[in-house]
């Protein structure tokens, strides 16, 4: 895993097409802005396994 460290305005990139940009931090959260092409699924962790069940469920359904 790559740590940084970033301030509002700073972005990493991820490979030619994806940028992670700081946007803003409040205590101790931080909100982000993704740039992506909008072929690329971009999903929170937490609902990540959710969408996962979804496709499966639609794949094996009859």
């Amino acid at each position: 895993m790559l740590v940084v460290t970033r301030r509002i305005d700073q972005s990493i990139s991820i490979g030619d097409d994806i940028r992670v940009v700081v946007v803003g931090v409040d205590g101790d959260q931080v909100q982000l802005g993704i740039d992506a092409p909008q072929k690329v699924p971009v999903y929170r962790s937490e609902i990540l396994s959710r969408v996962g069940k979804a496709r499966t469920q639609r794949n094996t359904t009859p």
